[in-house]
């Protein structure tokens, strides 16, 4: 008798354990094969309370199969990385009898896990859309109880390293956390072997390539492309890509083309075709990368490891991960936290909205902290009080160039490499004392101010022939995963067209110019040639969710955390009044660890954090919620983090902003 099935009989009993051998006699070998009607009930909307005594150590060997090298964890947890077997498409079970038969994928998942029976599990999602198997945030965060999975998301590269494990010490085992994953230990129906869910790579849309694509296609329809060639040379030749480039309407019906382009080209690729059936037409990897599709994969996941109920713990696009995931299986939901909400991504016109206020009201907030300081008597104060708002939309008005620059500034100091995930300190007080340099007349050169104007894209000149050589200078063109663009072009129903998506962006820059760089996303999936796959809507009564919301928060409105609140009526809205995108994680910290370890995560975290942390921690361990409504205070005006020692001591640490997080 094998190991495991000793193991069924020491669980199960005598009895019961001959009954439970003769289904796993009939399960196995059938599951192995890859028979689709074998694996539908298991993948059922239906929660499968009788598991055959699998665990997140013992798992399903059908469906989950854990690599054998481990690597020891703080705490006496394992980490376990592995194989999950999951149908390249879930609904509509039988399309395969009147068209090709998609069969399996297999996709990488990983644990965090002490081995002890009746843990509860986590599953933790860290946003993008862009999250793979890395998101491993309960042992970072030195939470205690609980075991803790990740999943790698449709369409990306498995070494999906969190930036979290750049952060601190704690995350280091997760930086490489599948470096080189062995192959599939899975089989189809038809003994093939199954293969990995692929990354999918493509040709960016400023490539030569997606400007020869575009090119023909202006050709064949008979159009003159010399006006949007003319505006795209002086675009990679002048130094004026992202923020300056959009300010050109041109430039942005030509961008619109040359994204649509690039997908239909890359949904062409044969390693992405999965043939042509005649209920779906000519279909590839493209259309099954959807946040629908990954709900299915998680509850996969869950059946797996034999558990009847799994806990979500999401942030930013995460929240509408978990939300979905509960509206598709309420049933199988323990605890469900939901921190740094974005529910409008499955609507285009709102999503832009959302995006292009969040940076405004995040900004806001700093400016009425600013303004607010200038009655204070005592030092430190904000290095641009009063007024920096006035002083911003003056230099902005100068010129097209210094109000591509000052976007190029905010955006890059807003963002995921900024303030979005390291806080207000010194990156806030940095903004300020560029402000104040260039409205004082003294460029980026003044006190406090470090900022190097280089947009994320490499320019070069041009020769004047380069439009009849595209060819050749495609060939120095590299594919890139775009996994924001995949996923929301799968679920967002909307398209637009090219005098559409030029309409809306010429409004959100002039309704919100500060904020309107943040809905370039959008724009994304607006030429999409991709067939939607909508997400539904999100809500459930069954379930206790616990909604956390950031007053001050670059990637979302607390409004949308206020939306998804009224989506689940049982659950607690929770706000912290500080500035991030979800709950800072040095608010895992004490404030007095937050003042030792230093690097400003005491400005930025402080008591405010760590009382909402703390608050997320009982919930997730003892299911207890706080009160709706509940406020995480910040530690005082944000202002104390905005003045010119704050801004001294980020360049003192090397900071320069323009060039966060991009190489030099």
């Amino acid at each position: 008798m094998s190991t495991r099935r000793i193991q069924y009989s020491v669980l199960i009993g005598s009895a019961t354990a001959c009954l439970a051998l003769i289904g796993l006699a009939v399960l196995i070998p059938s599951a192995f094969s890859g028979s689709f009607s074998a694996l539908q009930s298991a993948t059922s909307t239906k929660s499968a309370p009788f598991s055959f005594g699998f665990s997140l150590c013992n798992p399903d060997p059908n469906l989950l199969i854990w690599d054998s090298d481990t690597t020891q964890l703080h705490n006496g947890m394992t980490l376990k990385v592995g194989w999950l077997k999951v149908p390249i498409i879930y609904e509509q079970p039988g399309l395969e009898s009147i068209g090709k038969e998609l069969g399996f994928s297999a996709i990488r998942v990983s644990a965090a896990t002490t081995c002890e029976p009746g843990a509860k599990v986590v599953l933790t999602h860290c946003g993008g859309p862009g999250t793979a198997n890395a998101c491993l945030n309960v042992p970072a965060y030195q939470m205690t109880g609980l075991d803790n999975i990740a999943i790698t998301q449709r369409g990306l590269p498995s070494q999906n390293s969190h930036y979290l494990s750049n952060m601190h010490p704690l995350f280091e085992p997760f930086r490489d956390v599948d470096a080189d994953p062995p192959s599939v230990p899975f089989v189809q129906a038809d003994g093939e072997p199954v293969k990995p869910f692929p990354a999918i790579m493509c040709y960016p849309w400023h490539s030569f390539r997606a400007l020869k694509w575009t090119k023909d296609m202006f050709d064949a329809a008979e159009l003159d492309f010399e006006p949007y060639a003319e505006v795209y040379g002086k675009v990679l030749s002048n130094n004026n890509w992202h923020a300056g480039a959009y300010l050109d309407p041109l430039f942005m019906k030509l961008a619109y083309m040359l994204r649509g382009a690039a997908a239909q080209h890359c949904r062409r690729e044969k390693d992405y075709a999965l043939g042509t059936n005649p209920v779906r037409g000519q279909m590839a990897y493209q259309d099954f990368v959807g946040t629908v599709d990954l709900a299915h994969d998680m509850d996969t996941f869950r059946k797996a490891i034999g558990v009847d109920k799994l806990s979500v713990w999401g942030f930013s696009y995460g929240t509408e991960v978990g939300a979905t995931y509960a509206s598709i299986f309420p049933d199988n939901v323990d605890r469900l936290v939901l921190d740094g909400n974005i529910p409008y991504s499955n609507r285009l016109y709102e999503n832009a909205e959302t995006f292009a206020l969040a940076y405004e009201h995040f900004w806001q907030g700093l400016e009425n902290a600013c303004t607010s300081d200038f009655l204070n008597e005592e030092e430190p104060r904000c290095v641009a009080t009063p007024y920096p708002t006035e002083k911003l939309l003056k230099l902005m008005g100068e010129s097209n160039k210094t109000k591509a620059s000052l976007l190029n500034l905010l955006e890059n100091a807003f963002d995921s490499d900024g303030m979005w995930n390291e806080g207000v300190e010194p990156i806030g007080a940095m903004i300020m004392a560029c402000i104040q340099s260039a409205y004082t007349g003294k460029g980026w050169t003044g006190p406090g101010c470090a900022y190097k104007d280089q947009p994320p894209f490499i320019q070069q000149q041009l020769p004047e022939n380069w439009l009849e050589i595209l060819d050749t200078l495609a060939g120095d063109d590299k594919k890139t995963n775009d996994p924001i663009a995949l996923v929301r072009a799968v679920d967002i129903p909307a398209r637009l067209t090219s005098d559409d998506t030029v309409a809306l962006w010429m409004r959100l820059q002039k309704e919100h110019p500060i904020g309107f760089i943040r809905a370039l996303n959008i724009f994304r999936v607006a030429s999409s040639p991709t067939v939607p796959r909508p997400v539904p809507m999100y809500g459930s009564s069954l379930i206790k969710p616990l909604i956390i919301a950031n007053l001050h928060d670059p990637a979302t409105t607390i409004t949308g955390s206020q939306y998804m609140s009224g989506l689940f009526p049982q659950g607690s809205l929770m706000t912290w009044q500080g500035y991030a995108h979800s709950l800072i994680w040095g608010g895992a910290l004490s404030p007095d660890d937050q003042k030792d370890i230093g690097f400003g995560w005491f400005e930025s975290a402080g008591y405010g954090a760590y009382d909402c942390m703390q608050k997320l921690q009982d919930y997730l361990q003892h299911g207890t919620l706080p009160s709706d409504g509940y406020v995480c205070p910040t530690n005082g005006p944000a202002a104390r983090a905005l003045s010119l020692e704050h801004a001294k001591a980020g360049i003192g640490r090397g900071m320069v902003l323009g060039v966060l997080g991009r190489s030099s």
